[in-house]
């Protein structure tokens, strides 16, 4: 089976995590791939051109917004079974009728649907509730179960950590608040943030507003082994995200054995269990925020105790189950598709003859899946 996958982020975790952790399980079963993003098609012959040379079986397309659904109109026009997993819903897509239209257009024509947690399915059937969506976890990428990577530049007090790309929907002005009552009440720590400045600067302005800004280390975008080499001598991973499908930081946070704080939002509780496996707060509050962060850190004790049920927890989520997952479902979309030819053969004489051509395409299919 050849399979291309495509997506419209190859500088997140999508393209430099999933896609790649997909690929090498499966190239293992045989399965050949092929990835491709949309800053690399100047045009839809581009598209085409790529469909010519790979002649994929299956075309996964991994969906994380509307800002570039055209790959998923590409798709449907053609003619391939094609695979959508939702990783993500971007805010304005509940409000915009013409993109909760499209959304469902591509989602009504494609031959499977994932989503990465159950509230992204939720979210999802509330667009098309015609539609049938599996859950496919993400999982844990090998760098940061292993954590071997050891930090550059590492602050000279004990720091704890955030993840996340810089943009309002990460929640980070209500960490940065948290962060400044600790401080003001005398605290000796730092706070590290990993992650893409997509504000211009508006962070870093914030935490120096708020007389913070010696204490904040804005680190930027790093690879996923220097990450990893972060979170692992961190004391807890802060996550205050207002919305998320998934939240693959907080998995591999868990998967380092760190205690995780997080927002109780999306597919977050999904997995997170307060006070089992690490502690949840309602978005947008900032006492309760602070408060959970004075616990974990006045308390060494509870920190080991949720690191340990958090990396139990983390085990779960395993890129071969995964890929197998995947893979399923790129054998029913394949023979769904062969199901719809094989309606439109037309017959000469015999009800089990057939044109060459199309008998040719059945057995190509076919040995695909094989």
């Amino acid at each position: 089976m050849k399979v291309l996958h495509l997506s419209n982020h190859p500088r997140y975790s999508i393209g430099r995590v999933v896609i790649p952790s997909i690929v090498r399980e499966m190239a293992a079963w045989g399965v050949e791939s092929e990835a491709a993003f949309s800053d690399g098609f100047s045009s839809p012959l581009d598209f085409w051109r790529l469909l010519l040379r790979f002649r994929p079986d299956v075309i996964h397309y991994q969906f994380m917004g509307m800002d570039h659904s055209f790959m998923g109109t590409w798709c449907v026009l053609s003619g391939i079974p094609f695979v959508i997993s939702i990783q993500g819903l971007n805010e304005d897509i509940a409000g915009n009728r013409i993109k909760r239209g499209h959304l469902r257009w591509l989602l009504g024509r494609a031959d499977a649907v994932t989503a990465v947690s159950d509230h992204t399915r939720s979210e999802v059937k509330k667009i098309a509730g015609g539609v049938d969506v599996a859950r496919i976890f993400n999982g844990v990428s090998a760098a940061a179960s292993s954590g071997s990577s050891e930090p550059m530049r590492r602050p000279p007090r004990p720091y704890v950590i955030s993840v996340a790309k810089l943009h309002p929907t990460k929640g980070l002005d209500m960490a940065a608040m948290a962060f400044r009552d600790l401080i003001e009440k005398g605290h000796d720590i730092d706070w590290v943030i990993c992650g893409e400045d997509l504000q211009s600067g508006h962070l870093q302005r914030l935490t120096e507003l708020l007389g913070i800004g010696d204490r904040v280390h804005i680190l930027g975008h790093l690879p996923y082994g220097e990450l990893s080499g972060w979170i692992s001598k961190s004391l807890f991973l802060v996550h205050t995200a207002r919305y998320e499908p998934f939240g693959m930081a907080v998995v591999e946070a868990m998967a380092l054995g760190k205690p995780v704080l997080v927002t109780s939002v999306g597919g977050v509780p999904e997995y997170v269990r307060h006070g089992e496996n690490g502690l949840l707060v309602r978005w947008g509050d900032v006492e309760g925020l602070r408060d959970s962060m004075l616990e974990l850190l006045s308390d060494e004790d509870l920190r080991e105790r949720l690191g340990r049920e958090a990396q139990r927890t983390a085990a779960r989520f395993s890129w071969t189950a995964a890929a197998r997952g995947y893979f399923r479902i790129y054998q029913i979309a394949a023979s769904q598709r062969l199901k719809t030819r094989s309606n439109d053969i037309q017959v000469h004489g015999d009800e089990n003859e057939t044109t060459e051509t199309e008998a040719t395409q059945k057995e190509n299919l076919l040995a695909s899946r094989n």
